[in-house]
C-alpha cells in the first residue's frame, strides 16, 4: 500500500520541459564563462600592475644602488684627499718643527752677539741704514755727490 502512494520519478512525456531547463543551463554557463572571463582578466590586470610596480621598484632599487657606489667612490676619494692632506701636514709640521730647533740655536748665538736675528742680516740693516743716510745727504758711499735720481741708486752703492 505505502508503495502505490510514492509518486514515480521519470519525467513522461517532458519533452517541452527538457529543452528549457537546457536553455537555462546553457544561459547560467554563459554567465559563469562571462564572469570567469571577467575574473580572468581582472587577474591579468592585476598581475600587469603588480609586474610594473615590481620593474619600478627594481628601478628605484638599481637606482639607488648605483647612487651608493657613487657615493662609496666619492668617499673613497674624499678620505684618500684628507690622508695626503694629513700627510702634507704632517710633513710641514716636521720642517717648521726642524726650523724652529736650528733656528732657535742660531738665534740663541746670534743673540749673544749683539741681538740681530742674523748675522748677514743684521749687517746688511746697518749697510742699508748708512747707505740711507748718505743717500739723504747726496753722497755715495765713497764720499763722491750721489747722481741726480734717476733710480741708479744701486749702481751707485755696493750693496
Amino acid at each position: 500500500m505505502a508503495e502505490a502512494e510514492v509518486p514515480s520519478l521519470s519525467i513522461e512525456g517532458g519533452g517541452a520541459a527538457a529543452p528549457a531547463a537546457e536553455g537555462e543551463k546553457a544561459a547560467v554557463d554563459k554567465e559563469i564563462e562571462e564572469i570567469r572571463a571577467d575574473a580572468r582578466a581582472q587577474i591579468e590586470k592585476y598581475r600587469q600592475e603588480t609586474r610594473d610596480i615590481s620593474s619600478e621598484i627594481n628601478k628605484k632599487r638599481q637606482e639607488h644602488m648605483q647612487r651608493m657606489l657613487d657615493l662609496q667612490k666619492q668617499k673613497e676619494q674624499l678620505e684618500g684627499e684628507i690622508q695626503a692632506k694629513r700627510r702634507e701636514l704632517s710633513m710641514l709640521k716636521e720642517q717648521n718643527q726642524r726650523a724652529e730647533q736650528s733656528g732657535g740655536a742660531a738665534r740663541g748665538k746670534l743673540t749673544a752677539r749683539g741681538g740681530n736675528t742674523t748675522a748677514r742680516g743684521g749687517q746688511m740693516t746697518e749697510r742699508r741704514r748708512s747707505v740711507q743716510a748718505m743717500l739723504a745727504q747726496g753722497k755715495t758711499d765713497d764720499g763722491a755727490p750721489a747722481a741726480a735720481d734717476s733710480g741708479d741708486s744701486a749702481k751707485t752703492f755696493n750693496v
